[in-house]
């Protein structure tokens, strides 16, 4: 499954495919210190960053034991290592199986004795089986880490529905289990494209830290020259490399010695030729955090909602069988008290009917009566004002649709020059945003747009350009 390397015999900077040599592996310190801070407390990640920026190499680097010893994974956590590639068309038990194989060899690597529930969640895989495989190791004290490379060959797999992630989201709420998924977009994006909503809905996408993997600082990427290089490389021929292979030459400088056997270079970026003087943007780093995941925190006497039923105290889990003789099968419930101690048993694959009970009031909240229709008419009365806000909404966008609005020009010499004087290279974001927002303002409609992001992330400049559109054609902002 791992990819080789091709001959450099020639030159130790030229590799296709991730780093396999663990000498060459430089950088991502402060990367693989957050992920064993995260492990340790049971947190799944999702690394992101663009094609060749070096995902599946720290993937292979978190996998060699020596790498997990210095970052005190070793003894208690077991890692598994999958490239969704091989995922892209199995079904919900083929993949399950395929999970439970690959624990059971990274066991085998372990000189770790086997686990004969991992054999039968892969001779019979189910998701009773495969969780049941995972309970008996941390039983044994081991804490399992799936490594899923590629991931988005998996989140297109069309044999996979709401039902597979939900699975993989209450195996990783219940055990010592957790993700650690590599992509080159975002995990809530991978969803959202080309796949049904259901697939969106589902909590597995929201259990998952954010980690961005971007280029390397200067000092690591210092690292990766000298290591190769076994001090070949004089100080200058460092500060070249740095500043010409970085992408931006910040300012022009002489190469070589005007006393030498060759004529100096002088190399002069265009921003000291035309006086352009662009900044790169450093867009602030997000800093990855825990998601809001109710059933994580769910304790027993929690209070929680059923969809159909109403308010309930939640009392625990546990295992119990259904069926008659042969035909009995035990599956894991959710026990929910109701008014007059009524009990109610919610299959763990129905899991998606309970949520935990949230209110922005304080004090406990009464428990529905189970059978009674005092919950059906309060989720009526809450749908009917839903359906009134909705209502209000249209009426409101209606009148608004309706009124005349100010249709502004193409933009003038002015404009331009205006958005010249922008000292920051913008974003891709920022493009697409503004050309939409011009194209709103060139329409004879009000426009109603809300600009979203972090901060640091440009929304001002864009405010800005508009406002300064508005003023130039004679408008008050």
């Amino acid at each position: 499954m791992l990819r080789k390397k091709t001959d450099s015999t020639k030159t130790p900077y030229v590799f296709r495919g991730p780093v396999q040599d663990p000498a060459m592996f430089f950088g991502r310190t402060h990367e693989l210190n957050e992920i064993a801070a995260f492990l340790r407390g049971n947190q799944s990640i999702s690394i992101v960053g663009p094609r060749k920026v070096g995902k599946t190499s720290l993937l292979f680097h978190l996998m060699r034991p020596e790498t997990q010893t210095d970052l005190g994974l070793g003894e208690d956590t077991l890692f598994a290592y999958l490239d969704c590639e091989v995922l892209g068309e199995g079904g919900h038990e083929d993949i399950l199986a395929q999970f439970a194989a690959e624990i059971a060899a990274a066991l085998d690597e372990r000189g770790l004795p086997p686990e004969p529930a991992l054999e039968r969640a892969v001779d019979k895989p189910s998701r009773l089986s495969f969780e049941g495989a995972v309970r008996k190791l941390n039983q044994r004290g081991l804490r399992v880490v799936l490594i899923l490379d590629e991931f988005e060959r998996l989140s297109t797999n069309e044999s996979l529905d709401v039902n597979f992630f939900n699975a993989l989201r209450s195996a990783a709420g219940r055990y010592q289990l957790a993700f650690v998924t590599a992509s080159a977009r975002p995990l809530i994006q991978l969803t959202y494209s080309g796949r049904s909503q259901d697939i969106l809905s589902s909590p597995f996408f929201n259990i998952f830290a954010l980690m961005l993997l971007r280029l390397l600082p200067e000092d690591e990427a210092r690292q990766i020259i000298r290591g190769p290089s076994e001090g070949h490389f004089s100080a200058s021929l460092e500060d070249f490399i740095i500043e010409l292979v970085g992408g931006h030459l910040h300012r022009g400088f002489v190469w070589g010695d005007e006393h030498g056997d060759t004529a100096p270079v002088m190399l002069v970026p265009q921003h000291e030729l035309f006086h352009r003087y662009q900044t790169r943007r450093r867009l602030r780093q997000v800093s990855a955090s825990r998601a809001i995941d109710t059933f994580v925190d769910l304790d027993v006497g929690d209070h929680v909602v059923h969809r159909h039923h109403g308010i309930a105290k939640f009392k625990g889990l546990r295992v119990m069988r259904r069926g008659e003789g042969d035909e009995q099968t035990a599956e894991e419930y959710l026990t929910l008290e109701f008014a007059g101690k009524a009990l109610l048993h919610v299959p763990a694959s129905q899991i998606e009917l309970v949520q935990k009970y949230v209110s922005g009031f304080g004090g406990r909240p009464p428990l529905s009566k189970l059978g009674g229709t005092r919950w059906k008419k309060q989720t009526e009365q809450a749908q009917e004002a839903v359906k009134d806000l909705a209502a209000e909404l249209l009426r409101v966008q209606a009148a608004r649709a309706a009124m005349p609005g100010i249709r502004y020009t193409e933009d003038t010499t002015w404009m331009q020059r205006f958005e010249a004087e922008f000292p920051y290279e913008e974003t891709d974001d920022q493009l697409a945003t503004m050309a939409e927002i011009k194209r709103d303002m060139g329409h004879p409609q009000p426009m109603d747009r809300l600009i979203c992001g972090d901060v640091g992330y440009g929304k001002t400049e864009l405010a800005v350009r508009a406002a300064f559109k508005a003023v130039e054609a004679g408008k008050q902002v």
